[in-house]
């Protein structure tokens, strides 16, 4: 159980650095460079549609799920 519970946190942690990260670069683009906000908008689009198009997910998911998965320490 106790795997299950930190990929768990894992994910969530992973996710949470993720949608942080994504905030501070709107931001800083939103001051900086107002006009290529929407090019960074368009351009996830793109790469979302082509994940979906070549029928991408479960590979995308699958790097996820073990990215993910805690790394077993030895304890002395």
């Amino acid at each position: 159980m106790d795997f299950v519970r930190e990929w768990a946190r894992n994910i969530a942690v992973d996710f949470g650095a993720f949608v942080i990260v994504c905030i501070i670069m709107i931001i800083f683009m939103k001051i900086f460079y107002p006009d290529a906000l929407g090019l960074m908008f368009l351009t996830g689009q793109v790469t979302i549609g082509m994940i979906y198009v070549l029928r991408l997910w479960p590979i995308v998911l699958l790097g996820i799920i073990v990215y993910a998965m805690p790394f077993r320490r030895r304890r002395r």
